[in-house]
């Protein structure tokens, strides 16, 4: 008697985005063709972590002609976080113009479109993560340094995990 086993194999990957950065997690899924049962397994985990930031910010929704004042507090490749007074929408795409003063007599402005993931009350205020549609350093190059440089001066470059990993519970189906 002969016993073999039929197995589709499927690679996938999941972004997350939380208050301590943004994560990259990359699955390799099997699939069992007789049984219909699902197994997965972590190849990969990259972490992108913040680096710590306060500045002024202007934040204006796309088509409205109000807009708000904001001070972040962290940002990375992928997003920033900031306080303000008033709650943001949660989905909506929004306008950051990023204030930098290098020198008391020079100030230097960079504007950025992301997208609201999450917000929270903090006593009178807000705080908000925003994920950005893209960092482009031609388009922002004084925020893409900035994060390059206090990332590696803060020794908190991505770390991988390659170690694969299963994960809890057979996923039928």
């Amino acid at each position: 008697m002969r016993l073999s086993l039929i197995l589709d194999i499927r690679l996938t990957a999941a972004i997350f985005i939380n208050r301590q950065g943004l994560s990259l997690r990359v699955f390799m899924v099997k699939k069992d063709r007789r049984s219909g049962s699902h197994t997965a397994s972590t190849l990969c985990d990259i972490k992108c972590s913040r680096a710590s930031m306060l500045t002024h910010l202007t934040v204006q929704y796309p088509n409205s002609a109000e807009s708000f004042e904001a001070y972040s507090c962290n940002v990375c490749y992928g997003g920033i976080g900031f306080y303000c007074s008033s709650p943001v929408q949660v989905g909506k795409e929004i306008l950051i113009k990023i204030f930098c003063t290098p020198d008391s007599n020079m100030e230097l402005v960079e504007t950025i479109t992301g997208t609201v993931r999450w917000y929270k009350p903090i006593g009178k205020m807000y705080g908000a993560g925003v994920q950005f549609k893209e960092l482009d350093p031609d388009q922002q190059p004084l925020l893409f340094s900035y994060i390059e440089s206090a990332l590696r001066f803060h020794h908190t470059q991505p770390s991988v995990r390659r170690n694969p990993s299963p994960i809890k519970g057979d996923r039928n189906g």
